[in-house]
């Protein structure tokens, strides 16, 4: 009996190159399948098939690429300018459904981001502190050797 490979596919999204609109989305899938190439999927979707293939581009993501984005996001698109996903969330402050979407990077990356730049910030802290206990020590010193010439020039006179 042959054993058949399981295999994970994240989403292919495919969206309008002009206004980032999503066009169509082919949900993740892990098991064994034939993978399908990016013109099988175009042949299986008329709004692609039918339409000027210049029109629109497509994402490939990761397996599970985004999932808790996915999940808590009330929309998303493809920045035309950047051509990277966005989502827009809910805000619980302003619970108004006629409030438009604000598009941001999807917050997985931004919590990345910012805690690499909390990791950065707190390195730089330390090494700010041992420089300035470092200057603090030198400043002691000098005034310690300053006092000492001091005293001793006034013992001499």
């Amino acid at each position: 009996m042959e054993t058949q490979q399981i295999i994970e596919r994240g989403r292919v999204i495919f969206y309008d190159v002009n206004n980032g609109q999503i066009l169509e989305i082919i949900p993740s899938m892990r098991g064994p399948f034939k993978p399908k190439t990016i013109d099988e999927y175009i042949s299986m979707y008329p709004l692609l098939r039918d339409r000027d293939r210049d029109s629109y581009g497509h994402l490939e993501l990761d397996f599970g690429q985004y999932d808790e984005d996915f999940a808590q996001a009330n929309g998303y698109w493809v920045n035309p300018g950047t051509r990277q996903l966005e989502f827009s969330y809910p805000d619980p402050n302003t619970p108004d459904p006629e409030q438009p979407p604000m598009h941001q990077k999807p917050l997985t990356e931004q919590i990345e981001n910012l805690q690499r730049e909390n990791t950065e910030l707190k390195l730089a802290l330390t090494e700010l502190a041992e420089t300035n206990e470092s200057d603090k020590l030198n400043m002691q010193l000098a005034i310690t050797e300053l006092a000492e010439l001091v005293v001793g020039g006034d013992q001499v006179g």
